[in-house]
């Protein structure tokens, strides 16, 4: 099987980005690199294909045409083939509109394994996978922490839960797994590699070439509307109470200092489970049918 890697060219963490109004001013002076989830998927993509679990590693960006030096990184790094999905119309997409356009790119190739980041460091919002997966009509498994493509065409994912516990999903292909950052180290690249990577061709596709319409992206596809932008707050450096045992002080650590509210919790499988919540949000007038 080839397996298909999504990748998002972000500016580096620790530059800072000027916010006017409701959108981040796009200072092409900035660094840029791979998102670091993104460069993890990438590395699990190849290892599996060193284990000869997979034929080839196909790496896609959605992006402006600079998004090529991170593809011609990630070709250095082994993979196969890159393609840049380049157009001034998919402008201002959000991650359903994100996910129109990959989605689009990825059903004209041959795949088992869709990988993707579990977040972007710029948006930090972590549902391309999901919305992918619901296009392609492919199950998702998020958080992965540790992967592996069994014998009988199954991907078998341990992923990370909150209180230290961990999860085993199995699930067929074709599928999406959103992979942690602590799922593998990146290997190291070279300049020279990079150099050499560069000799390499990326696919070039534009809204024409995909036969997309501006309504299925940038703004006017996008479901959802940035409000407002601000630089984070300082907080007040919270301290545990020392009267708390060990392990309560470090619960308290790990919510920040949240106090936990009541809830109501729901029980059933998942079809009934999916039924009484429903319910529950239409009945506090949150869901309209």
């Amino acid at each position: 099987m080839n397996i298909v890697v999504c990748v998002k060219q972000v500016v580096e963490t620790e530059h800072l980005t000027e916010i006017v109004g409701e959108t981040f001013i796009d200072d092409p002076d900035l660094p840029r690199v791979v998102n670091m989830c993104d460069l993890v998927a990438v590395e699990e993509a190849l290892q599996l294909r060193e284990k000869y679990r997979a034929h080839k590693v196909i790496v896609v960006s959605m992006g402006p045409p600079s998004a090529a030096e991170e593809l011609y990184r990630c070709l250095a790094m082994g993979a196969d083939q890159a393609i840049l999905i380049c157009d001034p119309a998919f402008d201002g997409s959000d991650s359903h509109a994100t996910a129109v356009v990959l989605a689009r790119a990825i059903r004209s190739l041959e795949y088992g394994l869709i990988f993707c980041g579990q977040k972007a460091t710029d948006t930090q919002a972590g549902q391309v996978g999901y919305c992918l997966a619901a296009m392609l009509n492919i199950p998702i498994i998020s958080n992965a922490i540790w992967v592996e493509v069994t014998s009988d065409e199954k991907v078998l994912v341990h992923r990370k839960l909150r209180g230290g516990y961990r999860e085993v999903l199995e699930a067929p292909l074709p599928a999406v797994v959103s992979v942690e950052m602590s799922l593998n180290e990146p290997r190291y690249v070279s300049i020279r590699a990079i150099s050499k990577a560069k000799k390499e061709e990326i696919k070039q596709y534009d809204m024409k070439g995909l036969e997309l319409s501006p309504e299925e992206v940038g703004q006017k596809g996008s479901l959802t509307k940035v409000v407002s932008l601000s630089r984070p707050r300082p907080k007040k450096i919270f301290v545990p109470d020392s009267r708390l045992s060990a392990v309560e002080r470090l619960m308290q650590v790990e919510s920040g200092g949240l106090e936990a509210k009541a809830g109501n919790l729901i029980n059933g499988n998942p079809q009934e489970a999916a039924a009484k919540l429903v319910r529950s949000l239409i009945s506090q007038r949150m869901l309209r049918i």
